[in-house]
């Protein structure tokens, strides 16, 4: 089983104050479904977590 995580972050060149995040998951091979399918809803509630705390630092203006 393979488990990989994975943050894009674009900015689209003309509005460079506009910035998306996508947090994802993936897990693949012969288990990856089944575990995938066991732990979906504490995976959901960690990337929740991530993207709450991502959004509130982006936010944070520093200093």
């Amino acid at each position: 089983m393979e488990l990989s995580t994975r943050i894009d972050v674009a900015a689209p060149p003309e509005r460079v104050w506009e910035v998306g995040v996508e947090l994802k998951v993936v897990m693949s091979g012969a288990l990856g479904a089944v575990v995938g399918r066991f732990y979906r809803k504490l995976t959901e509630q960690y990337l929740g977590l991530e993207a709450a705390g991502l959004k509130a630092r982006a936010e944070t203006s520093p200093g």
